[in-house]
């Protein structure tokens, strides 16, 4: 159902400036074949995927305050946030720590599971499954970002910090 929202709206975007503008050589066949192979029309310059702009609204920087209590589904800690911060830059780039960092080129996907009763949260994939890079971040109430948790069961690794957005 996301992928539809997202799509839908970049194609009502992308037609609304096509034919509010007359965009020279725009030709409506191609944009909206585009955007139903999942582009976005050229008219957003991101390099992630388009299910992914939904990070757009939690760019900035994130100072860590602490770790995180045990948590059954989250899993605990397997080693401590080095920088006490968290970047994620207006390209869709999430800086972690120290040697982990994903580019925009480097998403597989993003899922909005913010609907969920437990465990509220936008997930960034950057692998082939649910078992490689993942980072998501955790909302306990509303669109504020109080945990940030990067992990890679494929490694054995599961960092998960407590935040404020700076």
């Amino acid at each position: 159902m996301r992928n539809i929202t997202y799509r839908s709206f970049t194609l009502f975007v992308s037609m609304a400036l096509a034919l509010s503008f007359g965009l020279a050589g725009c030709d409506l066949e191609d944009l909206i074949g585009d955007l139903a192979d999942g582009g976005t029309g050229g008219f957003f310059d991101y390099e992630a995927p388009v299910d992914c702009l939904l990070l757009s609204d939690f760019v900035g920087t994130y100072g860590v305050t602490g770790e995180p209590t045990e948590n059954t589904h989250r899993g605990e800690n397997t080693a401590s946030h080095q920088r006490n911060t968290i970047v994620i830059d207006s390209e869709l780039g999430i800086d972690f720590d120290t040697g982990i960092a994903f580019g925009p080129k480097d998403y597989t996907t993003c899922y909005n599971r913010l609907s969920q009763e437990h465990d509220r949260r936008i997930q960034a994939s950057f692998g082939a499954d649910d078992d490689g890079p993942v980072i998501n971040l955790y909302m306990a109430t509303g669109n504020t970002v109080d945990e940030i948790q990067f992990r890679n069961r494929n490694e054995g690794i599961n960092i998960r910090v407590l935040v404020a957005k700076d």
